[in-house]
Order: C-alpha cells, then structure tokens, then sequence
C-alpha cells in the first residue's frame, strides 16, 4: 500500500492511504470540524477543475449514487500542486480498477 498523500485545500485537508480518501473539514479557525472518509473501491471519477488567478480550483470524488458536493474540496493556487498529486495518486487506483481507462 502506498504512503498516505495529503493535501490541504481551503477549508478542508484530504489524505489519500491507497484505500481510503479522508476528507477533513476545517472550521475558519483551522480546528478539524468534521471527516468524511470514502473507500476508493466506491470511488468511479475525480473531477478536477485547476484554480485561476481569481478563481478557486476543486476537486471532486465521484461515488455511485451519490446526490451531492459532500466529497468535494476547493482550494487556491498555492495549493494546486499538492492537490493535483493527490488526484493523479486517487486516479491510478480508479484507472487499474478500470482495467486501465480514467473515468474522468
């Protein structure tokens, strides 16, 4: 299994251990608020969508029959590079459960 990826987006941190993606939010004052934690086996597409000057970036966890943005994170520039890692680590793991095609 491989290390545990981190990164920290604008008002959560998620980690991804080769099994699990963790999403944890964080409240104004960076004290955890909540966690979220999705197996990958459930995990069909990461949606990702880059921050621009003005414009945050997200990431985002598609699961089967899942009717909401609860496994979505935002995140700024500065952050994008960490983030990015993270998603290409989910999509690896996603694209071999596949038989080798990314989803998305």
């Amino acid at each position: 299994m491989p290390n545990t990826v981190e990164a920290q987006g604008k008002r959560a941190v998620v980690s991804y251990d080769g099994a699990y993606v963790t999403i944890t939010s964080q409240a104004a004052n960076g004290s955890a608020k909540g966690q979220t934690r999705i197996s990958a086996a459930h995990i069909s597409a990461v949606l990702w969508r880059p921050a621009g000057a003005v414009v945050s970036g997200f990431i985002q966890f598609v699961v089967a029959g899942a009717t909401s943005d609860g496994y979505a994170v935002s995140f700024n520039r500065s952050q994008q590079a960490a983030m990015q890692n993270l998603m290409r680590s989910v999509q690896e793991t996603v694209a071999a459960r596949a038989g080798g095609r990314l989803t998305a």
